[in-house]
C-alpha cells in the first residue's frame, strides 16, 4: 500500500513538472538572477550582484548589453538603453531593439558620441561571440523615425545635451563656416530654413513653406548635412540654429539645437527667455517659468556657440 501511494505521488509530480515546463513556453530556463525573459528565453534580463541589469544571450552565455538603464515593450519589440558590451566598464551608450518572436537583435550605436574604434570593437564582439545569430549593428540614421524616437525616450535627460556638445566640439570649424554660408544662401534671414536636398546642394525656403524653395549649390552646407545629424538650419535675425530634431508631439515636445550668434549674447537667441529663473545644472543652466511647465536648458560651448534644449 505504501509503495503504491509513493508511485502515485511520483506520477503526479512528473505530470506537474511537465505541465509547468510546457506552460512556461521557454526553450531556455529562467536563470536564478533573471529579471525578465523574452520569447523562448534565449534573451534574458539579468540582475548582477551589484544590482546592475544586463541583457544576456543564454544560448551562448554572453551579455549583449551592459548597465541597462531603461527599457520598454511596444508591440512586438523590446527597446533597451545601456552600454556597449565590449567592456563591462564601458562608458559608451548603446541602444538595442529585440524582437523576441525571432530573437532578432538590432544594436543601435550613436556614431556622434561613440568613437569609430568602439564601433569596430562592437562589430568584432558580435562576429566572435554571436557569429550565427541574427544580430545587426546600425547607426541612428539607419533606423526608422519611430524606432529612433522610442529609443530617445529611454535616455537620461542629459543624453541629448552630451551628444550635441560632443558633436559641436568635433565640428566647430565646420559649424562656423556654415554660419556664413547659410547667410549667403538665404535671401531673408528672418524667415528662412535650409534643408538638405542632395549630395551637392541644399534647399532654402520660407519657414511657412518648407516643401518649396530654391536649390542652391553649397559644399559646406552639404558636408554639414552629410551624416544626417543636423536635420535643418533655421536662420533668425541675430542667430543661426542647427537643429538636431525633437521628440514628442503637440504640447509635450522637446527641441534640441546648437545656436550660433555673432554677439555671443543670450538675449540674441530665440530660445532664451529673460523671464525664467535659471539654476546651474551639469555645467549649464536650466530655466523654469513660474506657473508654466515650459523649461529650457543651455550650455555655452564657445564664446559664440550654445547648446539649447527647449521643453514645451
Amino acid at each position: 500500500m505504501k509503495h503504491r501511494r509513493l508511485a502515485y505521488l511520483c506520477v503526479i509530480a512528473v505530470i506537474l513538472s511537465c505541465f509547468c515546463a510546457c506552460g512556461s513556453g521557454l526553450r531556455y530556463e529562467r536563470w536564478k538572477d533573471s529579471h525578465a525573459a523574452y520569447g523562448d528565453g534565449e534573451y534574458q534580463l539579468l540582475r548582477g550582484g551589484d544590482g546592475e541589469l544586463s541583457l544576456h544571450n543564454c544560448d551562448v552565455n554572453t551579455s549583449v548589453l551592459y548597465h541597462v538603464q531603461s527599457y520598454k515593450t511596444i508591440g512586438d519589440k523590446v527597446y533597451f538603453y545601456g552600454k556597449t558590451p565590449t567592456d563591462y566598464r564601458s562608458d559608451y551608450d548603446m541602444f538595442l531593439i529585440l524582437e523576441p518572436e525571432t530573437n532578432t537583435v538590432q544594436m543601435v550605436i550613436d556614431d556622434v558620441a561613440v568613437p569609430s574604434e568602439e564601433i569596430e570593437d562592437t562589430k568584432r564582439f558580435v562576429s566572435y561571440f554571436l557569429p550565427e545569430k541574427p544580430v545587426a549593428i546600425l547607426l541612428f540614421t539607419q533606423i526608422s523615425d519611430e524606432d529612433r524616437n522610442t529609443l530617445f525616450s529611454l535616455c537620461n535627460k542629459m543624453f541629448h545635451a552630451q551628444r550635441a556638445i560632443h558633436y559641436a566640439q568635433e565640428h566647430v570649424d565646420l559649424l562656423v563656416s556654415a554660419v556664413e554660408e547659410a547667410r549667403c544662401t538665404a535671401e531673408n534671414s528672418n524667415t528662412t530654413i535650409i534643408l538638405p536636398n542632395n549630395e551637392t546642394s541644399v534647399r532654402y525656403s520660407p519657414y511657412s513653406d518648407r516643401e518649396n524653395g530654391i536649390v542652391h549649390e553649397s559644399a559646406t552646407l552639404s558636408a554639414l548635412f552629410a551624416d544626417g545629424v543636423i536635420e535643418l538650419i533655421q536662420l533668425r535675425e541675430n542667430s543661426v540654429e542647427f537643429c538636431f530634431g525633437g521628440t514628442g508631439i503637440g504640447s509635450n515636445t522637446t527641441y534640441y539645437e546648437l545656436v550660433y550668434t555673432e554677439s555671443g549674447a543670450l538675449e540674441d537667441i530665440f530660445w532664451y527667455d529673460s523671464r525664467m529663473t535659471y539654476t546651474e545644472e551639469q555645467g549649464g543652466f536650466r530655466g523654469t517659468l513660474p506657473g508654466s511647465d515650459n523649461t529650457v536648458y543651455y550650455y555655452r560651448i564657445t564664446d559664440n556657440l550654445y547648446y539649447f534644449e527647449a521643453h514645451f
